[in-house]
């Protein structure tokens, strides 16, 4: 979550000042993502994840989604929802 935190500070974004606001802060923003999703909750998403950030969850964000589920012992569908969210905000 730090490279979610640092994304959104170095993109002028509002930035909470402890640990707590910032898990806050996230949580707020999550939404369900999937293929055709698009924005900066994308783009946070694709930075925790290690893949291109472009905002734009395609074939290439979904395919990496499936890996890093795979390798965090979850559903591996390629959305990103609430038990998704929840094992990346909590590593």
């Amino acid at each position: 979550t730090s490279e979610a935190y640092n994304y959104v500070k170095n993109k002028g974004g509002a930035v909470p000042t402890d640990i707590e606001e910032s898990r806050v802060a996230v949580e707020a923003s999550m939404r369900l993502l999937s293929q055709g999703s698009s924005g900066t909750t994308v783009k946070i998403w694709q930075t925790i994840i290690g893949t291109e950030v472009d905002g734009d969850f395609g074939p290439k964000t979904e395919n990496a989604t499936i890996r890093w589920q795979l390798a965090h012992d979850l559903a591996a569908d390629g959305i990103v929802g609430a038990k998704t969210w929840t094992t990346a905000l909590n590593e």
